[in-house]
């Protein structure tokens, strides 16, 4: 699991160089979107700009816009035909983009226009994985995240993630929201090793009890 978090970061660091150094070569209205300019993306869609197009990473303007935190974006975007669920190449939806971005509002508004939270990247982790707020998670769960989903093959559940990260208060939530603590993975470790490994006393004496 540790050896997997370290070639995530290193993953998720290497997709923020070429999210960066993509941007500039961006069509106009996915630099619009990144930029939170919501009166130029009204005149580049007006112009015949398409709303769903994709760059060579399968971004949409709406994935932009959800990843730099832009609401009125993506609020006029939806409300104009983007669609939510599309996934880049990285298999990331605009949802759970707005998920590592932490801004609860933007995974309200996703939600309430039925972006699945179940739907899996490409390390088939599910937005409620990716989450590191006890409030996402809450309306994750809210509209249907399976909170004991498991990945395939290595058996990882968010309960586990939240559990090695030392995320008390996450934790605690999922546990609220029926996590089950006795799931274990492939290799027969439940999220309370994870604790235990990683020193998060706190979090080995809630699974515990």
């Amino acid at each position: 699991m540790h050896l997997k978090k370290t070639i995530t970061t290193l993953s998720a660091g290497i997709c923020m160089l070429i999210f960066c150094v993509s941007l500039h070569a961006q069509p106009l209205l996915h630099r619009a979107a990144a930029d939170g300019n919501l009166q130029k993306v009204k005149q580049l869609v007006k112009n015949g700009e398409k709303i769903n197009g994709t760059d060579s990473l399968l971004q949409t303007p709406l994935m932009f816009a959800a990843q730099h935190g832009h609401t009125k974006v993506v609020k006029w975007l939806l409300k104009h035909g983007a669609k939510p669920d599309l996934q880049n190449y990285f298999g990331e939806t605009a949802l759970m983009l707005a998920v590592q971005k932490d801004t609860a509002v933007l995974v309200q508004l996703l939600l309430k226009k039925r972006s699945d939270p179940n739907l899996t990247d490409r390390k088939k982790w599910t937005a409620l994985m990716l989450s590191k707020s006890a409030i996402v998670s809450a309306l994750l769960v809210k509209k249907g995240a399976q909170v004991n989903y498991a990945t395939p093959g290595s058996g990882i559940t968010a309960l586990m993630v939240a559990a090695e990260e030392g995320n008390l208060q996450l934790v605690k939530m999922l546990l609220a929201l029926k996590a089950d603590r006795e799931k274990v993975t492939a290799d027969g470790k439940k999220a309370i090793d994870f604790a235990v490994k990683n020193g998060h006393t706190g979090i080995v004496n809630l699974l515990q009890n």
